[in-house]
């Protein structure tokens, strides 16, 4: 609920929207850094983007990706999109 994370992106190991908080500017984040870099082929590797305007948001934000991981193994990831300029 903290007012610096603007979305949340849920995704399953092909990188396709499992949860969202709100809606996406698309359904398919598997060729997308923010998923391909967090998956890592099933290794998992956490990932934080250079901030840029959103176009789901329409803000500034940092997009930061970890892996979801199930018994060694990269399941999905997740996305949480930060307006670093709320941050304190």
């Amino acid at each position: 609920s903290h007012p610096a994370f603007k979305e949340s992106i849920l995704t399953d190991n092909q990188g396709a929207n499992v949860a969202i908080s709100q809606l996406t500017s698309d359904y398919w984040q598997g060729d997308e850094p923010k998923f391909a870099k967090a998956y890592n082929g099933g290794a998992g590797s956490d990932y934080i983007a250079r901030p840029k305007k959103d176009a789901s948001t329409g803000e500034v934000i940092a997009q930061v990706s970890v892996p979801v991981m199930d018994g060694g193994k990269a399941t999905g990831t997740l996305t949480v999109g930060v307006d670093l300029n709320l941050l304190k």
